[in-house]
């Protein structure tokens, strides 16, 4: 029974220090894109960034590319309602490359999200257009004023039977009347050219880009909006949650469910120039909490993906975090990954970015060790790593600087200058260097103003030691008491002062801090990175003639990135 008690408060309280130090305080992922493109003017609908590098390079191997137009629908409100307008570089609805004549030339770039134009010269056999840039989360914002020119994140390959515009339009409340749509079938503009499509046989076509009319407001692209911050799931180096929003669009007289399937992809390799991949980045989905441990549940997503089921117009919160414990690599090594987004009826597949970097461990770190065992002193003999009869905490504060130097203190000010984070026990040092108020942390745990260096290194798999002395005449050396004469190493007349073992012994505590990959109990998904811990033991010399040994648990979060330690 009395075991039974001590684990369960070995657990509670481990949770504690789980819920304490949790609640404190370059993206290069990439996707190659199909685009089919023939003689003469075709339509095209980039659903990724391309714009990390300039449009001739870009396009360098594709000599029998003349021209490029990219659709500009903010820059004009001049829209066709029967045919659609002539490319006129005039008209600041466009913006233009010409191969051969950059002079004249208005666009740098080709950016996602966005249509475009492309002429192919006279002669040149069918061929495809491979483009390799960052995905990037659909968004859409149809005019009222006349056509839009956009695409749709369609799943391949092409159906007209599966994805006709016809089925593809009636999932929409907007679309379902199947509104004019205009397509280029690689031929030279005219008055009749582009075309008008027959959307109940014509498929919708992933990365082509069409005219559309309608008359009222839409943000359709699928059945299922993706929404989020930001233009996908960037972790970068200390991140470990991010919030992902599925909404079921389909129109509500359908009263349809939805099923999405989220299932994670290798990046394509990135472009010349370009950070490579260190691996893909470990995603998993966060659950419910458990009362009893305080850990939310982490369920990995698989290679065959997740799937949730939306009712009709339910919207769903889906909690993205990664396992940081799975990435290795150096400091600021770039992870990249893909996640595809599909949807039960078969047509639209969203692809988001997703990167992480792995984290540098240097910084502030403040956590604590819970002690569970001690050995306990029975007559002249000593019972090893026995059961506490009551767990205590020791609160840590440890420094590691860029080369690994890692150091144990007792108090340390911290503050920043310029967004730069400063760290040091000399609170005058600190003060002149920080712009900022500085925030003071200490532990009653250790020497006043101690700043010790351990040997090796804070890490996620390391051990690290510290020798903690106490001076014989220590003002906190146990055995001193300033106003006993038993214990105030002074002699008889109160005027000597007595060395080492006459009233008072030198007192050495050897910490020692053993980082394990894992600790029972904890989910956290910063683990590894800005979360650590491991097995915690001390060994008090000095206090009996033979050594005390105490041991437990501890963890530590990275409250601050100051890589330099100012004393």
């Amino acid at each position: 029974m009395h075991r039974t008690i001590l684990r369960l408060r070995k657990r509670t309280l481990l949770s504690f220090m789980v819920a304490w130090l949790t609640s404190s305080s370059i993206h290069a992922q990439w996707v190659r894109e199909s685009y089919p493109l023939s003689v003469g003017w075709s339509g095209i609908w980039l659903s990724q960034d391309c714009s990390h590098t300039d449009i001739s390079t870009l396009l360098s191997s594709y000599p029998q590319i003349q021209e490029v137009w990219q659709w500009n629908p903010l820059g004009s409100t001049a829209q066709f309602s029967q045919s659609p307008w002539l490319p006129l570089q005039a008209d600041t609805a466009w913006k233009v490359w010409h191969r051969n004549s950059p002079e004249n030339s208005t666009l740098g770039h080709m950016s996602g999200n966005i249509a475009y134009l492309v002429r192919v010269s006279e002669g040149s056999a069918p061929f495809n257009l491979e483009l390799t840039g960052k995905p990037l989360l659909p968004r859409y914002e149809f005019s009222t004023l006349g056509s839009n020119f956009v695409g749709f994140p369609m799943q391949e390959p092409s159906s007209a039977a599966e994805r006709s515009f016809e089925k593809f339009f009636s999932y929409s409340e907007v679309f379902k009347s199947n509104p004019p749509v205009f397509t280029y079938r690689n031929g030279t503009l005219s008055a009749q050219y582009p075309v008008q499509t027959l959307p109940r046989t014509t498929s919708v076509q992933r990365g082509k880009a069409y005219w559309i009319k309608n008359d009222t407001y839409a943000d359709y692209y699928g059945p299922v909006k993706v929404s989020m911050l930001g233009t996908g799931l960037h972790f970068g180096a200390t991140g470990n949650i991010l919030s992902l929003r599925l909404k079921n669009v389909i129109d509500p007289a359908k009263n349809l469910p939805v099923t999405v399937t989220l299932s994670p992809a290798a990046s394509s390799e990135a472009p010349e120039g370009q950070p490579a991949s260190a691996g893909a980045v470990p995603l998993q989905v966060r659950g419910m909490l458990d009362p009893l441990s305080l850990n939310f549940a982490y369920e990995s997503i698989p290679a065959e993906g997740i799937s949730r089921t939306l009712a009709p117009g339910e919207e769903s919160e889906l909690l993205i975090a990664i396992d940081r414990s799975l990435m290795g690599g150096s400091p600021g090594a770039v992870f990249q990954s893909l996640l595809n987004i599909t949807d039960s009826f078969n047509q639209s597949k969203i692809v988001l970015p997703v990167t992480a970097e792995t984290t540098s461990y240097e910084g502030l770190w403040a956590g604590a060790a819970v002690v569970s065992t001690v050995d306990q002193v029975i007559g002249q003999s000593i019972e090893a790593d026995a059961a506490a009869p009551s767990q205590f905490t020791i609160r840590l504060l440890v420094h590691r600087t860029g080369n690994g130097t890692t150091t144990l203190l007792q108090q340390v000010y911290q503050g920043s200058r310029d967004g730069v984070a400063i760290a040091g026990t000399d609170e005058a040092a600190v003060t002149a260097a920080s712009s900022t108020s500085l925030t003071r942390i200490s532990s009653a745990s250790f020497p006043l103003s101690m700043a010790v260096a351990g040997t090796g290194s804070l890490q996620k798999d390391g051990l690290v030691r510290f020798a903690v002395d106490l001076a014989h005449n220590a003002s906190t050396n146990p055995f001193v008491h300033t106003y006993h004469p038993d214990h105030d190493n002074l002699d008889a007349r109160f005027e000597q002062s007595l060395p080492a073992g006459v009233e008072s012994y030198a007192v050495s505590r050897g910490v020692a801090l053993d980082f394990d990959s894992s600790l029972p109990g904890v989910s956290d998904p910063g683990w590894g990175s800005t979360l650590l811990g491991g097995h915690y033991s001390e060994t008090l010399t000095g206090l009996r003639t033979t050594p005390l040994r105490v041991t437990g648990q501890f963890m530590l979060q990275r409250i601050s990135d100051a890589p330099v330690l100012t004393h």
